[in-house]
């Protein structure tokens, strides 16, 4: 029933530089009018505004190769929120103790030539699930309404939706699902389940017969 006043908007004046990779860019309640229902998680945004202060703390330009490899960055945020706590749950299973050895010297890097982003990946799929399936089921909702991503790894260990079991049994689950899918696809790096042939500029093209090539990064990561 109107237009919000110019000078009410989100704005900054004369910052050294902006970014945004559709994360919220200032808190809903810093305004009385409505912006938008959903963001992107906030791990890109928030990634790129950490390289770009690295870079102007450091004195070097923010120059078009710097752009590049930032561009290019594919250090997930997700798995450096919560993989310490998911390799502390893990340490005293023997039949876990190489994913977590993997999990534990990682940099959270989701490179296609990677395994242990290849069982972040699985993980966190079946941590969704894990904390989420039955409970959405029963509700007769699907994935489409889960919550995202940064909200489950955000979760406090004492939250209700992990159950009697805790958090670290949830985490467990999860694991031991995701390491029976990759044994049963045959999968040994992150590029066997990330590559050229997922993306959606691409699938519609396939009539094009364009070979699909193992890519590195996530839908969590700049790249």
């Amino acid at each position: 029933d109107g237009f919000v006043p110019f000078e009410e908007k989100p704005h900054v004046l004369n910052p050294d530089y902006l970014a945004t990779a559709n994360q919220e860019i200032i808190p809903d309640e810093a305004l009385p009018y409505y912006l938008s229902a959903a963001y992107s998680d906030p791990y890109r945004g928030q990634r790129i505004y950490d390289l770009l202060d690295d870079r102007v703390a450091s004195g070097d330009p923010i120059d078009a190769p710097f752009l590049e490899r930032l561009g290019r960055d594919v250090r997930d945020g997700r798995a450096a929120s919560i993989v310490d706590n998911l390799v502390f749950a893990a340490r005293d299973d023997p039949d876990l103790a190489d994913a977590a050895e993997t999990l534990d010297a990682w940099d959270y890097r989701m490179t296609h030539d990677s395994e242990a982003a290849l069982i972040f990946h699985h993980w966190v799929s079946h941590y969704r699930e894990e904390l989420l399936g039955e409970a959405f089921e029963d509700e007769g909702l699907d994935e489409g309404y889960y919550p995202q991503d940064g909200r489950l790894i955000e979760l406090p260990p004492e939250s209700d939706w992990f159950g009697p079991g805790g958090r670290e049994q949830v985490m467990l689950r999860a694991l031991r699902a995701a390491l029976a899918e990759i044994d049963e696809e045959g999968h040994d790096t992150y590029g066997d389940v990330a590559h050229t042939g997922l993306i959606s500029h691409l699938t519609d093209l396939d009539f094009l017969g364009y070979p699909d090539f193992p890519r590195s990064g996530s839908g969590w990561t700049v790249r």
